[in-house]
């Protein structure tokens, strides 16, 4: 994460095509709103070193990030960080922060 970096939820009831205003507090003090227009969401996952590209934040079961040099055992688990899966079934509460699935290697 980085210093000029603000991550927020978005309720799923905002809808694209449309404006929101937003605030920023921190502390007692509360930013003036600006208005940001919204767009339709995309799935991504999110980079080591935040610029969208290059090495994906995936985590091994032992929680080291997943690389050539440490990959993960066969059967083991990763964890994988994104954003924008848009409408789930069954739906998440609104304001979820962790989502978990597991996929089984069928090969």
């Amino acid at each position: 994460m980085t210093s000029n970096v603000i991550n927020v939820l978005v309720p799923r009831t905002v809808k694209p095509g449309t404006t929101i205003d937003i605030s920023v507090q921190v502390d007692a003090t509360l930013s003036a709103p600006i208005t940001m227009p919204v767009v339709k969401n995309t799935i991504d996952l999110y980079t080591t070193d935040w610029s969208g590209s290059g090495q994906g934040i995936i985590l091994n079961e032992d929680g080291s990030l997943h690389s050539s040099v440490h990959p993960a055992s066969r059967g083991s688990m990763v964890s994988l960080f994104g954003t924008g899966e848009g409408a789930l079934t069954p739906q998440l509460p609104e304001g979820a922060l962790v989502i978990s699935t597991l996929i089984r290697d069928v090969g």
